[in-house]
């Protein structure tokens, strides 16, 4: 099973359900995500995620792609805060820490 497919089709839901992007956005986007991305495929299972295990392919994805970072808005993942070194950050602390943060 190929997990990083499963990730950016989830991916896409999210930006169409809660963000409502409209087909041609969702288009963009895809071809975006598509290039700006990596696809790797896990090498060993992981059982983190105890609250909703269907996470753990994000971590699984993470760590054989040596991640330094997981930006998320799940809070299921956000909760483990680190795993091996990758740090979980919600996407505002993500660019506040990179110095991105949008002034208010």
């Amino acid at each position: 099973m190929r997990f990083p497919k499963t990730i950016l089709t989830e991916s896409l839901r999210v930006l169409r359900d809660k963000f409502r992007r409209t087909p041609e956005q969702l288009e963009a986007d895809d071809a975006y995500l598509r290039g700006i991305s990596r696809m790797v495929t896990p090498t060993e299972r992981l059982e983190v995620v105890k609250a909703d295990p269907t996470d753990d392919k994000i971590i699984e994805c993470a760590v054989a792609a040596s991640s330094e970072v997981i930006v998320s808005g799940d809070q299921h993942l956000l909760s483990l805060g680190v795993f091996r070194g990758i740090a979980i950050m919600k996407l505002s602390d993500f660019l506040a820490q990179a110095g991105l943060a949008a002034s208010r």
